[in-house]
């Protein structure tokens, strides 16, 4: 029996270690992986009653609160916006299928990008539209910034998301069905879609099948089998147009911006409408923007010379032939319509306006010729006492009366040229007159300042400050676009030809150019361009030079 320990001392193979290290496999629970990170999955908002409740709540203010009356405006405004913005998020998270939490904060974000950027951006809300008419589901968007306070209700929509979540890392994940999912998009989708109402028509044309005559200069008829929408959009009041320059390339030389927001007008098949509403003819032309659900966007643009108000039938049954009063709206193919060729039709102008070539830009606002008002009283010589200079060129002249006997106190007066115009120093004595005309004798807003050797003459109106004999012409550049302001109106970059004082013939002075126009002479032009259009509530200019050359100059002469 002793002799048997050596068969004890191989323990070690009854202790083996790897038998023991593959005790993981056996602790492992079969059929069952380790634990992972839960995160939110698919449509697991769409699982919460509360979005229910959201669509639900956006449906009855879209098919119900809307139509009815039963809340303000700015009530069921403002319920579309919070009820989407809850509503949105869940939808594009199914429809791409997204599953981590990053890809769903990027979805939220996306929603609420597009949201600001529809109220804040009118461009982006145009293309936005033009997009959805070509998908034949169109809106009718209204930019406006007040809507960005709703935004917040992101965060309900995230809630949503986050509610569902698991509580734990050994959670089982929470299965959203295919037909929950399916009947989200299917009922929300089409909501979200509508959930911006088309404007109200201005007018509806009655079923009858006589249609009553009205005076207009021009009418649209719809020549098609069936009732018709038709958006409507007018030029902005206020807004003023070269009808000259314009008529050569109307699609061109309008911007959508000077278009004030579309009202809907209704045709039943057969009718004619007064589309311009009456409107009161303001300048020598005018211009429409019209689009529909079918119809692409067509500017209408016409003299008033050409197409003074007169009678026409209210029903294309009456006609035969055609009417020279009548635009016809015809069906090109089943889901597009045209509006026939007439001599008012032309291209719509394009969603964006253009930028101008480089080199043809025209002079920054700051380049600019400008006084304070009051001015200092002419029949006072005032001391300069003391002189500031800023970056822009405008200069704060403390002035003092001079003792001749008036009783002025002391004043600050600021005046914006060109540094190299102002050649007057402190302790100088100057005198202040107006500038009257400019050199083609028309009325200037100017000013002349003088010290008893050299005068500056500053001022803004259609051609240069008045340097004597000789010819100044303005006219715009060739080869350069249009310059186009945030509000869409455009003005060409311009430029000064003179001739007719000796070694200055043909010289073309354009913006921040000079000239010898005479001995002592120097014209300076600070700003020279061509108005095409104008909204005054965009941009201020002196009145009577809204339209056409605007020239901003300076002449130092030396006085004899």
């Amino acid at each position: 029996m002793q002799e048997s320990e050596p068969m004890q001392e191989s323990e070690p193979m009854q202790e083996s270690e790897p038998m023991q290290e593959s005790e993981p496999m056996q602790e492992s629970e079969p059929m069952q992986p380790p634990p992972q990170p839960i995160g939110p999955s698919t449509g697991r908002a769409v699982s919460h009653p509360l979005w229910w409740a959201a669509l639900a709540l956006m449906a009855l203010n879209d098919h119900l609160f809307k139509r009815g009356g039963y809340l303000p405006d700015l009530v069921v405004g403002k319920l579309s916006d919070i009820t989407g913005l809850i509503v949105a998020p869940a939808i594009l998270v199914l429809i791409l299928s997204l599953r981590s939490r990053r890809a769903i904060v990027l979805a939220h974000a996306a929603i609420g990008l597009w949201f600001a950027a529809m109220n804040l951006w009118s461009e982006f809300a145009q293309v936005w539209t033009n997009l959805t008419v070509f998908m034949g589901v169109p809106w009718h968007p209204v930019v406006d910034a007040a809507d960005l306070w709703t935004l917040p209700a992101l965060l309900v929509s995230w809630q949503l998301h986050s509610l569902a979540e698991p509580m734990s890392a050994h959670s089982k994940r929470i299965k959203v069905h295919r037909p929950l999912r399916l009947a989200a998009i299917w009922v929300a989708a089409p909501l979200l879609m509508a959930n911006e109402p088309a404007p109200q028509p201005t007018f509806t044309t009655t079923q009858s099948p006589i249609f009553a005559a009205f005076n207009a200069p021009l009418a649209i008829g719809n020549n098609t089998k069936a009732t018709v929408q038709i958006r409507v959009r007018a030029l902005r009041a206020g807004v003023m147009l070269d009808c000259a320059h314009i008529k050569a390339n109307p699609g061109v030389w309008l911007s959508r911006k000077l278009f004030a927001q579309a009202a809907l007008w209704e045709l039943v098949s057969g009718a004619t409408s007064d589309f311009t509403d009456a409107a009161p003819a303001k300048g020598a032309c005018t211009a429409y923007l019209v689009d529909g659900n079918a119809l692409p966007m067509t500017l209408l643009f016409w003299h008033h010379a050409d197409f003074p108000t007169e009678n026409i039938p209210g029903s294309l049954l009456s006609l035969v032939g055609t009417h020279a009063r009548i635009i016809q709206l015809h069906a090109a193919t089943a889901a597009k319509q045209v509006l026939a060729p007439h001599k008012a039709v032309f291209k719509a102008p394009p969603t964006l306006d253009p930028a101008p070539p480089t080199g043809c830009e025209l002079a920054a606002d700051a380049a600019t010729v400008a006084w304070s008002l009051p001015l200092p009283a002419f029949a006072v010589q005032w001391s300069i006492k003391a002189k500031y200079l800023a970056p822009d060129g405008c200069q704060a002249l403390d002035l003092a009366a001079e003792a001749t006997g008036a009783s002025h106190p002391p004043l600050r007066w600021y005046l914006c040229i060109p540094p190299k115009t102002f050649p007057f120093a402190v302790g100088d004595t100057v005198t202040l007159a107006e500038a009257k005309l400019d050199h083609s004798f028309n009325p200037m807003a100017g000013v002349q300042i003088s010290n008893g050797k050299v005068a500056v003459s500053a001022g803004v109106s259609g051609n240069v400050t008045y340097f004597g004999t000789g010819k100044a012409e303005v006219v715009a550049i060739g080869g350069c676009g249009g310059n186009f302001d945030k509000c869409g109106a455009v003005g060409l970059r311009a430029q000064v030809n003179v001739s007719g004082v000796g070694g200055g013939d043909g010289n073309g002075l354009k913006s921040g150019q000079s000239l010898s126009v005479g001995k002592g002479r120097t014209l300076h032009v600070v700003r020279a361009e061509y108005r095409v259009s104008l909204d005054p509530a965009c941009r201020k200019v002196p009145a009577g030079h809204e339209i056409g050359p605007l020239v901003e100059s300076v002449l130092v002469e030396e006085q004899p």
